[in-house]
């Protein structure tokens, strides 16, 4: 179960995760925290520790209609700010492989392909 904490602009989740939890090795702290700036952009921190070398990778999957019209988000495009091109693999609505390729987010890229 996770605990928390609000502020009121932001919210902190924590969760334990104890050692051999789903097979997993160490005690696995982890928290994650969603800040609303003043600026209405969306902070999301994630900070781990564990007491064993262990697996982690800690991901958000939300998906959010900018343009407050409620439809299609094919014209979107995604800023990361990354140092690092991602490799990436396209599936489709039943999530077997259309493509692979690289995209650079560094500079947006077109949610729509």
């Amino acid at each position: 179960m996770f605990r928390w904490f609000s502020d009121g602009a932001a919210i902190k989740l924590n969760y334990l995760s104890k050692d051999g939890e789903q097979g997993y090795p160490g005690n696995f702290q982890i928290s994650v925290s969603y800040q609303l700036t003043d600026e209405n952009e969306l902070v999301i921190t994630y900070n781990g520790t564990t007491d064993k070398n262990t697996i982690a990778n800690p991901t958000h999957h939300s998906y959010f209609n900018l343009s407050g019209n409620f439809e299609t988000i094919l014209d979107h495009e995604l800023m990361l700010k990354a140092d690092k091109l991602f490799h990436l693999l396209f599936l489709n609505k039943i999530r077997l492989p259309l493509f692979e390729g690289r995209g650079d987010f560094r500079f947006g890229f077109c949610v729509y392909f």
